[in-house]
């Protein structure tokens, strides 16, 4: 594995912020947004790796600059506009789409063009997804006691720590997640909770690209969860104050 460093030198980063957000509600359980938002970034942080120290090594560093821009559409519908029957399910869906770029640091950047003359002078924000998409199927019957949760999302590749030189980026690859829920009242106060994750069994890779052929750093494929709860609702047995 690595080893950790700390930095002592660090500052603190301070951000800048533009947001512009436009909201429709059709009804009390259906929402149509849009939002565009600007962040400037003044001395933001960056995990990195120096690929030419003795053991591997992580720390953290201040660059100078960073700024991200992007757009966030956002919509919750019933489907009960496709026939009644499906009045208790609910689709949404939440999409952002994000362009970032950092200055590279000064000492880096020295490293990059001794390898590559032409290397340019910026790049994308650490730990920024260029994209994220989250969707939510879910069903809701209060008579039944019922409620199911079918929940999907994934992010685009970002930046996994920055390799000090010529050595490329290591990426957190994509991770398609689906995962799902399943509440049932059983009696007065109780209700059971069963709850899966994982279930496309995607597995984790973090990989560096050279020569348009990727190469794993860290690869594995976790299982899949499940985990079943009991709950006992206090609420129904309150009593306002007279």
């Amino acid at each position: 594995g690595y080893a950790f460093v700390g930095n002592p030198s660090l500052e603190r980063t301070l951000t800048d912020n533009a947001d512009l957000r436009w909201e429709f509600y059709p009804s009390n359980r259906e929402l149509v947004s849009f939002s565009a938002f600007y962040k400037n970034f003044t001395n933001p942080i960056e995990r990195t790796f120096n690929p030419r120290a003795t053991n591997p090594e992580l720390t953290y560093r201040n660059v100078d600059r960073a700024f991200l821009v992007g757009g966030e559409l956002e919509i919750r519908k019933n489907l009960d506009f496709i026939t009644p029957a499906l009045k208790d399910f609910q689709l949404g869906v939440n999409f952002s789409y994000i362009y970032s770029q950092t200055t590279i640091d000064e000492q880096e950047l020295i490293a990059m063009r001794a390898e590559w003359p032409e290397a340019p002078a910026t790049r994308e924000m650490y730990g920024q997804s260029p994209y994220s998409l989250n969707a939510l199927l879910s069903y809701k019957n209060d008579s039944l006691g019922l409620q199911v949760n079918v929940v999907f999302n994934v992010s685009g590749p970002r930046i996994s720590f920055i390799s000090i030189g010529a050595t490329p980026n290591t990426y957190l690859q994509p991770r398609p997640l689906l995962s799902m829920n399943v509440s049932k009242r059983v009696a007065k106060n109780f209700s059971i909770k069963v709850s899966a994750s994982n279930l496309l069994l995607t597995p984790y890779r973090e990989s560096i690209q050279f020569k348009d052929t990727s190469y794993d750093v860290i690869s594995f494929q976790p299982g899949m969860n499940f985990s079943v709860g009991v709950k006992y609702d206090l609420s129904r047995d309150w009593q306002p104050l007279k």
